[in-house]
C-alpha cells in the first residue's frame, strides 16, 4: 500500500488496527517482548499521550514496524528461523517473505564485511 500524500490520508481505523497488531505481536513473542522496540508511524501515539486538540494532529500508519536488540539473537545459532516460526505461530504468514530478504540482507552484508 503506498503512503498518503497528506495528513488526510490515513485512517484511523488502520492506526487502530496496527495497534492490535501490535498487541497480538507482544503477545505472541513471549520472551523476546522485551528485546523489540516500536519504530515507525506508531511510535508517536506512545510518546505523546495527549490527542487534538490538545496537540496537533499527527498522521496515522499504514503499518507496525519494530525492531530487536541484536544482542538478543546473537544466542540463536539461526535467529531468523527462530522469528519465523514465531510468525508462523502467530498466523503471520505474509512477513515470512519480509523475514527471509532481511535474513538474506544481513547474510549478503556479514559476507561482504569478512571479506578482506
Amino acid at each position: 500500500m503506498a503512503r498518503p500524500a497528506a495528513l488526510d490520508g490515513y485512517r484511523d481505523e488502520c492506526t487502530l488496527e496496527c495497534e492490535r497488531a501490535l498487541l497480538t505481536l507482544l503477545r505472541g513473542l513471549g520472551l523476546w517482548k522485551d528485546s523489540v522496540h516500536l519504530v515507525g508511524g506508531l511510535t508517536p501515539r506512545y510518546l505523546v499521550p495527549a490527542r487534538p486538540p490538545v496537540v496537533p494532529a499527527r498522521a496515522g500508519t499504514l503499518d507496525v514496524d519494530i525492531v530487536t536488540a541484536i544482542r538478543a539473537l546473537t544466542c540463536l545459532r539461526d535467529p531468523y528461523d527462530a522469528i519465523m516460526d514465531q510468525h508462523l505461530d502467530l498466523g503471520l504468514q505474509d512477513d515470512i517473505a519480509l523475514i527471509r530478504l532481511a535474513a538474506r540482507s544481513l547474510a549478503s552484508a556479514r559476507s561482504v564485511r569478512s571479506t578482506p
